[in-house]
């Protein structure tokens, strides 16, 4: 449930950012730069309080032990087991959700790569066509 959550929040950020539309153009990659600042920003959030839910565990547990209440000491290693598990998917989701986005950027840096070569290639293929009809031209007009 939690990874759900945390997962939503991701996925809400990163579309937050993808569809905030200011009139000033930005480009894709000052887009990027926004959406990486906004997971981390969720990220840091998220790990602060799961940090705390992990503390507040301990903090039962130590209490019940102090107590000596085995029935609460029981329940509280638990929870603080269930806590510490949580933290750990999340920092495994958090690591998959990092490579997703390099592996989205190395994507999209090597289309732009390709495209702007075929650009340029298509670009050549027109100088070149424009250089022979001012040729042919130049030949018509000696005639």
């Amino acid at each position: 449930m939690k990874k759900l959550t945390f997962l939503t929040a991701i996925a809400a950020t990163l579309t937050f950012a993808a569809c905030n539309n200011n009139a000033k153009q930005e480009t894709a990659g000052e887009q990027l730069d926004q959406a990486i600042d906004s997971l981390d920003q969720s990220v840091d959030r998220v790990e602060a309080e799961m940090k705390a839910k992990i503390e507040k565990a301990q903090q039962a547990l130590d209490d019940a032990i102090a107590k000596g209440d085995k029935k609460a000491e029981e329940a509280a290693r638990k929870t603080l087991e269930e806590a510490k598990l949580a933290w750990e998917k999340t920092k495994r989701a958090t690591n998959n959700a990092v490579q997703d986005i390099r592996q989205g950027v190395d994507s999209t840096v090597e289309s732009a790569k390709s495209a702007a070569q075929e650009t340029k290639n298509d670009m050549k293929d027109a100088a070149e066509k424009a250089d022979r009809k001012i040729e042919n031209v130049k030949e018509a007009l000696k005639k």
